[in-house]
C-alpha cells in the first residue's frame, strides 16, 4: 500500500441556520488527482483520491464557501499518496455519489503528469450538523509498526455510545475490525476508558510485497447502535454507510499506521 496524507474537510454551511435537512444534487462535478512519473501510484490510489475531491467539490458547491480546514493531517515522508474521508464532520454531507465517468487525461500544465478525473452527481444533504458534545478520544496506537505485532487501543467516549471500528487498505478494500464474533458489539459509557482488543489479539499484517505500506483504522461512534454487514469488504461500501448516518449522530476519527517489514 502507499502512503497517504489523510485530510479531514470541516465545512460551515451558509445555511447553517436552516430549521430541517435538505438534500440537493450536484450535476457532473469533476474531481482529479494527478500522478507524475516519478511518483509510485497506483490506478486504485488515483480513482479514490479523484472520488475523494469530487466529494469535497460537490460539499463546497452547495455548501459555500470553505472557511475552515480541520488541523489534523498526516503526511508520510514519501509523501506518495493522497486520500480523504470526505464525509468526517462536515456540516454537508455526502448521501448518494454516482459515477458518470473515470479516466485519464494528458496534464494540459506539466507533460510529466497524467490527470484521472471523475465526474460524478453527487446529493449532499444540508442542515444537520455534527453535535459538539459528542466525541471520543482513542489512545494507544503508534503511527509505525512491524509486521506481526499486535495492534492495541484504548477509547474513551465523552457520552454513552456504540463503537465501530474499521480497517481501510489501499487497495480500496476495507473490513469491520469491531465489532466480531469473539467481541460482541456493547455500549460505551460516558468518561470510561474502554481496551481493545478485549478477547483475541489483533495482529498486524502487510498485505503487499513492498517493504511498507499504510492502512487507515477509522473509529464511528454513534449514539444508537448502527448495524453494519461485517461482511462487506468495499472500501467504498463502508463509506457508503457511514454517509447514511446523520452528522449529529456519529463522530468519526481516522489514524493512520505505517507497516514495515522487520
Amino acid at each position: 500500500m502507499k502512503h497517504f496524507i489523510s485530510i479531514l474537510f470541516v465545512f460551515l454551511s451558509l445555511q447553517t441556520f436552516s430549521q430541517k435537512p435538505q438534500e440537493q444534487w450536484v450535476k457532473n462535478v469533476r474531481g482529479e488527482f494527478a500522478i507524475t512519473a516519478d511518483m509510485v501510484g497506483t490506478a486504485i490510489d488515483a480513482k479514490e483520491s479523484a472520488r475523494a475531491d469530487a466529494k469535497r467539490r460537490a460539499i463546497e458547491q452547495v455548501c459555500g464557501q470553505r472557511v475552515n480546514i480541520w488541523d489534523k493531517m498526516e503526511l508520510s515522508a514519501a509523501g506518495e499518496s493522497f486520500n480523504s474521508l470526505a464525509v468526517v464532520q462536515t456540516d454537508g454531507e455526502i448521501v448518494e455519489f454516482e459515477v458518470v465517468k473515470e479516466d485519464f487525461e494528458k496534464s494540459a500544465v506539466r507533460s510529466s503528469e497524467m490527470i484521472f478525473y471523475c465526474i460524478a452527481n453527487v446529493k449532499v444533504r444540508t442542515g444537520i450538523r455534527p453535535d459538539p458534545n459528542f466525541s471520543a478520544k482513542a489512545d494507544g496506537i503508534r503511527s509505525v509498526y512491524f509486521e506481526s505485532e499486535t495492534l492495541n487501543v484504548s477509547v474513551t467516549p465523552l457520552r454513552d455510545c456504540y463503537l465501530k471500528i474499521f480497517i481501510f487498505e489501499n487497495q480500496g478494500t476495507g473490513y469491520l475490525l469491531y465489532p466480531n464474533v469473539n467481541e460482541p458489539s456493547k455500549q460505551l459509557f460516558a468518561n470510561q476508558t474502554v481496551a481493545f482488543p478485549q478477547v483475541d489479539e489483533w495482529a498486524i499484517t502487510k498485505e503487499t510485497d513492498k517493504p511498507r505500506e499504510t492502512n487507515q483504522i477509522v473509529f464511528v461512534c454513534t449514539k444508537t447502535d448502527w448495524q453494519f454487514p461485517a461482511t462487506e469488504t468495499s472500501r467504498s461500501e463502508i463509506e457508503k454507510w457511514i454517509m447514511k448516518i446523520p452528522a449529529d449522530q456519529r463522530y468519526i476519527d481516522i489514524k493512520t499506521i505505517e507497516i514495515r517489514e522487520r
